[in-house]
């Protein structure tokens, strides 16, 4: 029993020390304007953080977190896979409601679309230097 006990103590004690990363970036919107209060999260949401009034952001997560979400009111909700510790640059398009349900080959469709046009849009902010320049081995 003695060492049971000293064996999930251990276990929790290290599970708590488990590495960092650190993450940072900036979101925009689909005119180039920075979006202050866009809130990033792990996909569980146990650590997330809010980006300031310029769009960035930076905050330390578990290295084992792959992917995070990217939140704005009247947004739609993007993911973004973390590569190391490359920046994440994120266009948020708006959200455009139908009157009708899509069925699925148009909304696959519509998603093709808005991932398209958000590509269009982060090439531009590259260009105008919004979006800083990244290193070959984070493209």
């Amino acid at each position: 029993m003695k060492l049971l006990f000293s064996t999930i103590l251990y276990l929790g004690i290290i599970d708590g020390f488990s590495q960092q990363i650190t993450v940072s970036g900036k979101i925009i919107d689909k005119d180039l304007q920075s979006i202050a209060g866009a809130v990033i999260q792990t996909l569980n949401a146990e650590f997330k953080t809010a980006t300031n009034e310029n769009g960035e952001f930076t905050f330390s997560i578990p290295e084992e977190s792959q992917e995070l979400e990217v939140h704005y009111a009247g947004m739609f909700i993007k993911r973004e896979l973390i590569k190391g510790n490359c920046p994440l640059h994120v266009v948020l398009l708006p959200m455009i409601y139908y009157r009708s349900p899509l069925l699925e080959e148009e909304q696959k469709k519509v998603e093709q679309d808005r991932e398209l046009q958000a590509k269009k849009i982060k090439i531009k902010a590259y260009k105008k230097r919004i979006f800083k320049r990244l290193e070959s081995q984070c493209l």
